[in-house]
């Protein structure tokens, strides 16, 4: 039988098979989403009165018949023949059929949030990578909240039933993303802890608890500024929505991150190549239309950059007597160096310079590198 796959976690999207569904009016979308999550048989009666409640029992009556027509023309452009149609009519009663020929996003955030909730503070092996990978993929289907800017101004009945499920999957969701994003800090992947929490934040901004992960997660890597920059976003968005302050557990948490030396220092993340040798740029360097004109015309970013090797030193060093647009250049396009860029006084101009690199794309013919 053909599959019916309805995504409602974000906008509502409809699938069947690998087609998506347009629908001519709302309430068509309305009422198959609604059969779909509730299940089972719904009296014609009271479908009608729930969703045509501005309309006499007997036009709103030949608007559910229309509805379904709808409905069941757009099933049937994908049906095989002799398939059963995903309708179930069953004299005055109305309903979707469940089973394998439907899949909800739902269902699995279900099965993941119960996984959740069942104490998994810390499995081991195979039973981590496992649930790990559940925890992953269920967290990938949640796009936004439940019908995210779906309503119906003229059916109050399923706006308020849509308000219901929304707070009821947000829980669910919130119990994913804490798992999942525990589970790495637990494991020391603190990247991956890091990205499960951005994630987890972009689905809910106003959640504190993942803002004071964030900053925990941000801080144990060095990064006091990034740590601090969550909390800031944080008062930030409380504020503009809510008008109030962060809770003092979060407050706490910024002061102590503010006065106390992290306990490693910051670990700037490499963006070498793998197959990159050092004392060698990426091959990529010039990579882009701007700068492959640029390197064209033998100039980069202004006419006193040049492309050249500069090896004189001990470090060949990229250096700059344009120290603004040469700092600028060195962090978006040196890609091999992992360290931040330091003032020299060298010279009669403010050059910049990198301090470990052993090959200097960038010279200028109008001052002498740092040494």
């Amino acid at each position: 039988m053909s599959q019916l796959h309805l995504s409602l976690l974000g906008t509502p999207v409809v699938k069947h098979d690998e087609r998506t569904l347009t629908f001519s009016t709302r309430k068509a979308l309305a009422l198959l989403v609604y059969l779909a999550v509730e299940g089972g048989l719904h009296p014609r009666k009271t479908l009608s009165e729930a969703f045509w409640a501005e309309l006499d029992a007997e036009r709103g009556r030949t608007a559910l018949r229309a509805t379904l027509l709808e409905l069941r023309r757009l099933f049937e452009r994908s049906h095989g023949p002799g398939e059963r149609d995903h309708l179930r009519i069953e004299r005055d009663l109305l309903g979707i059929a469940q089973g394998r020929s439907l899949t909800l996003d739902l269902c699995l955030v279900e099965a993941a949030s119960k996984l959740a909730g069942r104490g998994i503070a810390a499995p081991v092996g195979q039973e981590r990578e496992e649930v790990l990978a559940q925890l992953e993929q269920t967290s990938r289907l949640v796009r936004g909240p439940f019908l995210a800017g779906f309503t119906l101004r003229d059916s109050q009945f399923f706006d308020d039933w849509s308000s219901q499920h929304r707070e009821h999957w947000h829980l669910r969701v919130y119990r994913v993303f804490d798992a999942l994003s525990m589970l790495y800090e637990q494991g020391g992947e603190v990247e991956r802890a890091i990205e499960s929490v951005s994630r987890w934040l972009r689905f809910d901004p106003l959640n504190e608890e993942g803002y004071r992960r964030l900053m925990r997660l941000r801080f144990s890597q060095g990064d006091r500024v990034g740590a601090l920059r969550a909390y800031s976003r944080c008062r930030t968005v409380l504020a503009e929505a809510l008008q109030v302050e962060p809770e003092p557990e979060t407050v706490a948490l910024a002061k102590h991150i503010r006065h106390t030396a992290p306990l490693r220092p910051a670990q700037p993340r490499s963006l070498l190549p793998p197959h990159a040798l050092p004392g060698q740029p990426p091959a990529n360097l010039l990579d882009g239309p701007v700068l492959r004109r640029m390197r064209r015309s033998g100039t980069i970013a202004c006419s006193k950059l040049q492309l050249v090797s500069s090896r004189d030193g001990p470090r060949g060093v990229p250096w700059c007597s344009c120290s603004m647009i040469c700092n600028g250049l060195i962090q978006r396009r040196s890609t091999w160096c992992s360290t931040s860029l330091a003032a020299s006084p060298n010279g009669p101009h403010r050059s910049y310079c990198c301090s470990t690199c052993a090959w200097g794309p960038i010279a200028s013919p109008t001052c002498s590198p740092p040494g």
